[in-house]
């Protein structure tokens, strides 16, 4: 089945407040501190990203829970104290007073600094279709405080080169299995190969439309290392750059399928235009 990696999160949520988004306080950040009923601020050595292991947010400190009320639904990634970087099907139709922002924690639920979402800037191009033109900014109503477990992560120049077969690193939150399910409760990480786009889109051939503004990264042969559901709009980032933003596949870590991501070098210039960074 082709899947596009977001994770829908529309249930109740038995453990949030009511938010009035309407006031003008809006633009207040939120620091919600470690107590005994959260979660504590560190790795837990069970439950995986699909073939990854668990990872501290101090290790990947540009990662961010983008959650719809008060629920996890994507990843996203810090590219100024003022913006983050996702997917464009993670907010496609959605209001922006709908959205916060965790940072600086490596669970969804606990820990960290929230923010409220101001503003969303999606690809005018979009493609709902066959996910072309995936990504989208999100301007955040206060800026975040750069520290330890909050920074911004580069970004690659306009049509900047990546080579095949080196590894890049992609993080998240999300199914720990194809079909799971369940979210992890703590950041996981997992280093996957690029892969040639002449290879990919041959891969892909009957099952999706691999583009030039996309790359792809996985194990072809062998499968079984792979982003999953609830880990759309997340980061893939090679050598401290982020290269790719966590888009869709077929299936989780299934051979022959990697996993196709939105290409950062071929929106530097659009990023630009929108965030004056």
């Amino acid at each position: 089945m082709l899947r596009v990696l977001l994770f829908v999160s529309l249930f109740s949520c038995y453990f949030c407040e009511d938010i009035d988004y309407s006031t003008e306080n809006s633009t207040e950040i939120y620091e919600i501190f470690d107590d005994e009923n959260l979660l504590p601020d560190l790795p837990e050595l069970d439950g995986r990203i699909i073939g990854g292991t668990p990872a501290n947010i101090y290790q990947l400190p540009y990662q961010v829970s983008l959650q719809l009320s008060r629920q996890h639904i994507c990843g996203g990634s810090i590219i100024h104290p003022s913006y983050i970087l996702t997917a464009a099907h993670c907010v496609d139709g959605q209001s922006s007073r709908k959205f916060t922002v965790r940072a600086g924690s490596s669970h969804t639920s606990g820990g960290g600094t929230i923010s409220r979402v101001c503003s969303i800037r999606k690809h005018s191009s979009y493609n709902d279709y066959n996910q072309d033109n995936d990504i989208a900014v999100l301007k955040l109503c206060n800026s975040l405080p750069i520290g330890d477990g909050i920074q911004k992560v580069a970004l690659p120049e306009q049509n900047e080169v990546t080579h095949d077969g080196s590894v890049a690193t992609v993080s998240g939150w999300g199914y720990t299995s194809e079909g799971s399910g369940e979210i992890t409760r703590t950041l996981q990480q997992v280093q996957v190969p690029l892969v040639n786009q002449v290879a990919c889109r041959r891969l892909y051939r009957g099952t999706g439309s691999i583009t030039e503004n996309m790359i792809c990264a996985g194990e072809t042969a062998e499968g079984g290392k792979d982003s999953c559901q609830g880990d759309s709009g997340g980061p893939l980032v090679q050598q401290g750059k982020q290269i790719g933003v966590v888009s869709w596949g077929y299936g989780c870590a299934r051979p022959r399928y990697p996993g196709v991501y939105t290409r950062i070098s071929k929106y530097r210039n659009w990023i630009k235009s929108h965030t004056n960074i």
